[in-house]
């Protein structure tokens, strides 16, 4: 019970006549805890630069992919890759397969067009991995389920 919100619940006198008071406390005490709990968890970069070290130091052919757009000098829009691409593309070590890794928080969920963007490569025989750790990738990458 470190933090104020909680601090203010435990000793809450004042507030005991007034349900709306105590209400908001409990919802300013939620959100701290929530807060606390987003902050203990690696951002999703960390989680991405430590996939990609990985798969350097395993030799596993791979890149970044990026997909956006931008104006040009003559204020043309241009656009580039594919919407709902993933984040990280590759080869298989073992097998050649198409390797697509998308890269998420632990409470991150995938977007429409990620999630049509793993149904073709996964039916196409590609390798598509929902990665919100390197663990992930690495029970994954070569699992025998996966070969």
């Amino acid at each position: 019970m470190g933090d104020m919100a909680e601090w203010q619940i435990e000793n809450m006198t004042v507030l005991d006549d007034d349900p709306l008071g105590r209400a908001l406390a409990v919802e300013d005490a939620r959100r701290e805890r929530a807060r606390a709990r987003r902050r203990a968890r690696p951002p999703e970069s960390v989680v991405q630069k430590q996939i990609l070290a990985y798969l350097t130091r395993e030799g596993v052919f791979h890149w970044r992919q990026n997909v956006g757009g931008f104006q040009d000098r003559t204020g043309r829009w241009v656009s580039f890759g594919v919407l709902g691409l993933a984040d990280i593309i590759g080869i298989q070590p073992e097998t050649g397969r198409f390797l697509a890794i998308e890269v998420k928080r632990c409470d991150g969920r995938q977007t429409e067009r990620q999630r049509r963007f793993q149904a073709r490569v996964e039916s196409a025989g590609g390798l598509y991995i929902l990665a919100r750790s390197v663990e992930d990738v690495k029970k994954k990458i070569h699992s025998r389920d996966t070969l």
